[in-house]
């Protein structure tokens, strides 16, 4: 203990449990303080009338009802036998026990237990009042030395900040999700694309080189005719259809083939390239 005189002391009479609380420290402080005011406790011997010694094996705690009548148990952490025999602790009172204004009564207690934690003894002061004045502020519901309604403030806040992190993540979700499927429907387009693009580009192919074939075939046909055409004038009429046939099978391939053969105007056989010039 410190800071002690005999004046700030609340003594307890071991024999007669008697319990005094010098003047000027009947004020415990104002309700809804918080682990504030120090009560200053001596026990004035340390035997008992039957000779059981409460400085051995003894754990102590302030037991009592606030101003509201709300009970309160505050265990007390240390408790020194000191050179003169007496038994000395220091009280805080809790919350529970500041909760309400009014007249606050206590007793102090200590108990024996064994190994097991079993109690063995239990001895008991008589009861003592201190005083904790009203204050402006509205009494807090204490459960176990907590502040509900701080404890209700701090939690609807924590629940306001989790559904705004809770819809930041469904929109970005969401987003990223929109994305995703945009992407999608891009590469499929894409793909389609090139799909289509390789099935023109097959047909067309495919379409040239049978065209060029044909057209190759009625060329040398073309050419052999009008060779022997020049060779027998006799033949010329009859080798000129065949070319002209010949030409009207490759023309019907001119969308694709690169070249082709036909008539002019002036009624003369004659061998185009793709852009229609006579040869």
């Amino acid at each position: 203990m410190s800071n002690t005189t005999t004046d700030n002391i609340i003594v307890v009479d071991v024999l007669t449990r008697a319990i005094t609380i010098p003047t000027g420290q009947e004020l415990f402080g104002v309700a809804g303080d918080k682990n504030v005011e120090t009560k200053h406790i001596r026990i004035n011997g340390h035997e008992t009338a039957s000779g059981l010694d409460l400085s051995e094996n003894f754990v102590w705690r302030v037991v009592g009802n606030n101003g509201g009548g709300g009970p309160f148990s505050d265990p007390i952490d240390t408790a020194t036998l000191t050179d003169d025999g007496c038994i000395e602790m220091d009280w805080t009172p809790s919350p529970a026990a500041m909760a309400r204004k009014g007249k606050l009564h206590f007793n102090v207690c200590g108990i024996e237990i064994d190994d097991s934690g079993v109690s063995l003894h239990e001895w008991h002061s008589e009861m003592g009042t201190g005083i904790a004045k009203e204050n402006a502020e509205a009494p807090i519901e204490d459960i176990g030395g907590a502040d509900l309604v701080a404890h209700l403030q701090s939690m609807a806040a924590q629940v306001a900040n989790n559904a705004k992190v809770t819809a930041d993540a469904t929109a970005e979700v969401k987003n990223a999700a929109e994305q995703v499927e945009q992407g999608k429907n891009t590469a499929l387009e894409a793909v389609e694309s090139i799909v289509d693009s390789a099935r023109e580009a097959s047909d067309a192919a495919a379409t040239s080189v049978a065209a060029r074939d044909v057209a190759k075939t009625a060329q040398n046909a073309a050419t052999q005719q009008a060779t022997q055409a020049a060779q027998s004038k006799d033949d010329a009429d009859k080798l000129a259809k065949q070319a002209k046939t010949y030409a009207d099978e490759a023309a019907g391939y001119a969308g694709a083939a690169k070249y082709s053969f036909g008539y002019t105007t002036d009624g003369r056989f004659a061998f185009f390239v793709n852009d229609e010039s006579e040869v």
